[in-house]
């Protein structure tokens, strides 16, 4: 069933963006992306409402109102943390020499920091989009999944469909780690706002990097131990982050599943 949603859900995602690509007809980057995003989230908004059933009650309550804040901390503390940790993937284009270095061309890179730079591309990345993904991917998709399978392999499987749906082989890293991270929270907490409060935060600290970097990607000078070290503390604080969390979680006595970790 998931899976057939998922798919129902690209088929639809897709025609909805070429229907408003040629209601657009513009060959301008920004144009044609901002009808990507208004496509996709047409899509996502249909798939939602009409699979609303499957979506949790989020958790209004906890022990205390310390708890709370605590848990979105340590999920604005993931949301950053990861995006450290998942640069040990930058590695191996260190060493592709020149190749490595031009996967994005300078054509490339310019579109995408113009595109970055505009407040609708800027509110849809780090707001709607999270909101909207977090929604589908694991309060839809990891729901269904959880109720036929194993939760670590639902878990497995929903980061590897987020992944898969970025289409982009550089994303896909990225996209897979934050749905291991996001789908092992909420299936912990069954409270999906602590899984968008990191996606928002992750995305929104990414365009931040993003906007301070504008036009002085070449004069960045990233090494393999910067990059190592960066990915070793991040991945650390991480790990940290996750570890509290679940303790929270087994002191309150409202510990979903203990096969998760």
């Amino acid at each position: 069933m998931a899976f057939a949603v998922w798919i129902g859900f690209e088929v639809c995602k897709f025609v909805l963006v070429q229907i408003l690509h040629g209601v657009m007809k513009s060959d301008v980057y920004l144009t044609g992306y901002l009808g990507t995003l208004l496509g996709a989230a047409i899509a996502f908004l249909i798939f939602i409402i009409v699979f609303r059933k499957y979506l949790p009650s989020p958790r209004r309550h906890y022990g205390d109102k310390t708890t709370m804040w605590k848990l979105f901390f340590l999920c604005i503390v993931i949301g950053i943390s990861k995006l450290f940790a998942q640069r040990i993937m930058n590695i191996p284009l260190l060493y592709m020499g020149d190749w490595g270095q031009t996967i994005y061309t300078p054509e490339m890179l310019e579109n995408v920091l113009n595109a970055g730079n505009n407040p609708i591309v800027l509110t849809y990345v780090s707001l709607i989009g999270p909101v909207l993904e977090e929604l589908f991917y694991r309060g839809v998709l990891l729901t269904m999944l959880s109720k036929t399978m194993k939760k670590s392999s639902a878990i497995l499987i929903s980061a590897l469909i987020f992944g898969i749906s970025h289409l982009n082989l550089m994303q896909f890293w990225s996209a897979f780690i934050l749905g291991l991270v996001c789908g092992y929270i909420f299936l912990l907490s069954e409270d999906i706002r602590l899984a968008i409060i990191i996606h928002i935060t992750g995305n929104s600290f990414l365009m931040l990097l993003q906007i301070w970097q504008d036009r002085n990607w070449q004069n960045m000078q990233i090494t393999v131990g910067r990059t190592l070290l960066e990915a070793t503390v991040g991945l650390g604080i991480l790990c940290g982050s996750l570890w509290l969390i679940r303790k929270i979680f087994e002191k309150e006595q409202k510990l979903v599943g203990d096969e998760l970790l």
